[in-house]
């Protein structure tokens, strides 16, 4: 979850070549503060910068995707017009199968220690519900089959239940190529209802987590740039 803008480098330096301006707020402690203080920190830049751009994108890791979400609606309809998660828990991280939750719930005080209470924040015994999206909000979520961290059970939104994980294979058809990258639309026949018309990029290389925001072109691509 631990994160800084600086870990963006490789797409700033690609969108700012192209003439798009960026920012890249620091929030939380590095993302590890909780998740509202995260939000409070964030909204009022926001805020400032949808009255002079007039619509936004977001690009988050991990816990940021999930907050640019979140953001989407504080700011409004229309105020963002394309949200990228790289590797985000968008349903919570699940506590680990097959430990009591008195034991679970154990262990999410030394994680605060070390990780951060936004990752206590996210941790649940049952995947939650996706927060609605707002109309005309174009979210893709970016899931690498080599993220340890935050697994295709989390990273994908379209995995509703632990039930669908056991023999889950993603979505055939791609939309977009880039750079040996496959995005994939999951039908919408397939799709949990929370999440009709979200497209979920499955990188076709394991890239780990912490290394996914370094993914210029696939996240240029989701951004349509």
């Amino acid at each position: 979850m631990v994160a800084s803008p600086g870990n963006f480098l490789a797409p700033i330096e690609a969108l700012l070549a192209r003439g798009v301006p960026v920012r890249a707020p620091a929030y939380g402690h590095r993302g590890t503060a909780g998740i509202e203080e995260c939000l409070d920190e964030l909204i009022g830049p926001l805020s400032v910068i949808v009255q002079q751009c007039g619509q936004i994108d977001i690009v988050g890791h991990s816990l940021g995707g999930l907050l640019g979400l979140k953001l989407a609606h504080r700011l409004g309809d229309g105020a963002v017009r394309t949200l990228v998660g790289l590797g985000t828990p968008w349903r919570g991280i699940p506590e680990p199968a097959g430990v009591p939750r008195a034991a679970a719930k154990m262990m999410h005080k030394p994680l605060g220690w070390t990780v951060g209470r936004s990752m206590v924040d996210l941790m649940c015994q049952e995947l939650r519900a996706l927060p609605p999206i707002p109309e005309g909000l174009k979210v893709v979520a970016v899931v690498s089959p080599g993220d340890t961290v935050v697994p295709p059970v989390s990273a994908d939104p379209t995995l509703a239940s632990r039930d669908q994980i056991e023999g889950y294979e993603p979505p055939a058809e791609p939309i977009i190529h880039v750079e040996g990258h496959e995005m994939r639309q999951v039908p919408e026949d397939l799709s949990p209802k929370d999440c009709r018309g979200v497209q979920v990029a499955y990188l076709d290389q394991p890239v780990p987590h912490a290394q996914l925001p370094t993914q210029a072109g696939a996240i240029l691509t989701a951004l349509g740039r």
